[in-house]
């Protein structure tokens, strides 16, 4: 029932909100019927000390045909750090437009004289809406903004190098720049270059002055002017960086505090100073828990070593035998294209045997060729060595006919086989080559499975001061091992409604943003400063931690751990042939059964009954000694926890410019409609 709640909320929460994900609508819907040009388009630039660049535009319609309510400039962000204090002027009345957070019907007269822009896939977007313009009629505008980061630094002189316009796609008459320099030493300084139709520049009384004439649609003018270092102050350029993307650097501040926050939380509740700090030897497993709940105890969830040692664990409690065949690489590929491996092959046989050619036949011949050709035959034909590779195939069945035997698993157990074992039998390369659907399918149910395991774990042991179960608690007895099953304080609802909450905070804050300055620094430091104190609440509330009871367990894991990975033969007690299958499955869950395995040298141990498969050259140890020939327990586990792994593997379901490059930045366009 809670999750039925819980997804038609989310849903009704989703059809309110998405349409303010929707992007802006396109700015350009010039219909057919009107035409328009521009008399002028000029721009006055003042590069301050500071580092940043004051610009006025003043563009200048001729309206020739249709009626016109809205005018747009697009500035590209390339080359630019950002653009701020935007402002429009009707420069006919003199009078400013006045700024809506939102984009505008241009028809609704209640809006013109309104402005608004927005930044959108890299581009800063200026809009505004005006009483309507006939044909035969000219307006002028005057657009304000300032740009930060567009300075160039150099180690001998700094620039700016500026695309004034790229892409109007009306022609335009004329283009005046005025551009001046706060601390203006004189035109011998300096270096200057203009590109575009019909230009001219000249400097007058502390002014450059550059123009031009004639462009046709989508004809580009830059200018790009070189001046001596120490005009513009490159350390408040590094001030005006931070300043101007304060709300980047506050997001990123948020984000970090918070991970230290947690991290330190987490270190000082479940690390510093709790339990004896001393690990020693165990030579069993502790409560004898099984594989998967030892892993639970020390990772707190599950591992990607916790099914594979399940799987043999259950084997090795006679539950399960494990079948293993060798499949060449071209038949592991069924249902697989292996086209392209075999044309790289062929492709690497030609240049390999163009090298030898060189080599036998000529040997006169131009040795670098040879090793060219050498290379390439070796590099193309590698991706054909897949075809050859011997891969395994692990099946996975039942001991015994019928499923009396399933009444001793455990609930994740049984879970767990019922997710993988589909008509009697899983193998872990028919699992690789099912269908995206069956894999989900089955990723679904295995996620089914880790929750009962970890409930059942934090049930079974006890170990936990806040367990699994959605911030339930569980009373616990003084004796480290025992434990009673009674929940107190929180119930999982808690937790529950408090997601719901922080996502109705997040969708409805952010949409609030998107509406009004779209998505921008400001609606990221938002997301960051609700999304990172939630998370650190979250993990403080409700994730999961380990009582002293607990502690206690994970240190004697660890000794048990150390058992099985350190201590030679004449440290252990009662090493015995059975004992190498018994802890087999833990010795895998700790990634450490080749070191278990040398342990055995020399002892006769019988192959696992479980068992059954191809040669696999066998030794236990490194030294050789085998185990019928036919079972290596290094191999085996190394091989089987690969494939079963792989098995699964697809089951789950525009940076700012510093303003050093001096690459030029600006362009873009404009129009009306």
């Amino acid at each position: 029932m809670r999750k039925y709640v819980i997804r038609t909320v989310l849903t009704l929460l989703l059809l309110i909100w998405a349409p303010s994900f929707v992007g802006a609508q396109v700015i350009s819907d010039t219909a057919a019927w009107q035409e328009y040009d521009y008399s002028s388009i000029d721009f006055q630039i003042d590069i301050r000390k500071d580092s940043t660049v004051d610009i006025v535009e003043r563009e200048t319609f001729n309206y020739t045909s249709g009626a016109f309510n809205k005018g747009w400039r697009t500035i590209p962000l390339k080359g630019v750090g950002s653009i701020s204090e935007v402002s429009v002027t009707d420069l006919s009345s003199g009078k400013p437009l006045k700024y809506s957070w939102r984009q505008l019907d241009k028809t609704d007269p209640e809006n013109w004289n309104y402005y608004t822009y927005f930044t959108e896939n890299g581009t800063s977007n200026i809009v505004w809406y005006y009483p309507t313009q006939s044909a035969g009629s000219n307006h002028a505008w005057e657009i304000r903004y300032k740009l930060h980061g567009a300075i160039g630094f150099y180690s001998d002189v700094d620039n700016f190098y500026w695309n004034l316009f790229t892409d109007f796609s009306k022609p335009i008459d004329n283009s005046t720049v005025n551009l001046k320099i706060d601390g203006d030493t004189g035109a011998d300084d300096y270096e200057y270059y203009v590109y575009g139709r019909n230009t001219n520049s000249y400097y007058v009384n502390g002014v450059w002055i550059f123009t031009g004439s004639g462009f046709e649609a989508n004809e580009p003018f830059t200018i790009k002017i070189n001046f001596p270092k120490g005009l513009v102050n490159e350390s408040a350029y590094w001030l005006d960086f931070i300043k101007s993307n304060i709300g980047w650097v506050l997001a990123l501040i948020i984000i970090i505090v918070s991970i230290l926050t947690a991290a330190f939380y987490w270190y000082f509740t479940e690390v510093y100073e709790r339990g004896t700090g001393v690990i020693v030897p165990e030579y069993a497993p502790p409560m004898n828990l099984s594989p998967g709940m030892m892993g639970v105890i020390l990772h707190e969830k599950t591992h990607r070593k916790t099914w594979p040692a399940t799987v043999v664990d259950l084997a090795v409690r006679g539950h399960l035998t494990i079948s293993e065949d060798t499949v060449r690489g071209i038949m592991a590929k069924m249902g697989k294209s292996y086209l392209l491996p075999v044309l790289f092959g062929l492709i690497g046989l030609g240049g390999i045997a163009t090298a030898a050619y060189s080599l036998l036949i000529s040997p006169s011949g131009n040795m670098e060729t040879t090793i060219v050709f050498l290379f390439w035959g070796l590099i193309m034909g590698s991706p054909a060595l897949t075809l050859l590779k011997v891969s395994r195939d692990y099946k996975i069945e039942y001991a015994y006919t019928s499923k009396a035997g399933l009444d001793k698993l455990s609930e994740y157990e049984s879970s767990f086989l019922n997710a993988i074992i589909h008509n009697g039998r899983f193998s872990t390369r028919e699992a690789a080559l099912d269908s995206n659907t069956d894999k989900r399918k089955r990723y679904e149910a295995i996620q089914s499975a880790e929750s009962e395991l970890m409930e059942n774990t934090e049930k079974t042991t006890g170990a936990y001061q806040i367990g699994f179960g959605a911030g339930t608690k569980w009373i616990v007895t003084d004796d480290e091992l025992e434990h009673a099953k009674f929940p107190q304080k929180e119930m999982p609802a808690v937790k529950v409604w408090s997601i719901v909450l922080l996502f109705i905070v997040v969708i409805f804050g952010f949409s609030i943003l998107m509406k009004t300055i779209g998505f921008n620094q400001w609606s990221v430091l938002f997301l960051a400063a609700v999304i990172g104190p939630a998370i650190v609440w979250y993990r403080i509330k409700y994730d999961a931690r380990l009582n002293d009871t607990g502690v206690a367990l994970r240190e004697k894991i660890l000794g048990f751990k150390m058992y099985l990975e350190t201590a030679e033969r004449y440290r252990m007690q009662n090493l015995t042939p059975d004992m190498f299958e018994k802890y087999l499955p833990y010795a895998i869950l700790f990634g450490i059964e080749k070191k278990w395995a040398k342990n055995f040298e020399g002892i006769n141990v019988l192959p696992p009954n479980w068992y059954h498969g191809a040669v696999m050259g066998g030794a236990i140890g490194s030294s050789g000694t085998s185990i019928g020939n036919t079972f290596s327990a290094s191999a085996f586990s190394s091989s089987f926890s690969s494939s079963f792994s792989s098995a699964f593997a697809s089951s789950g379901g525009s940076g700012s410019s510093g303003g050093g490059g001096g690459g030029g930045g600006g362009g873009g366009g404009g129009g009306a409609s």
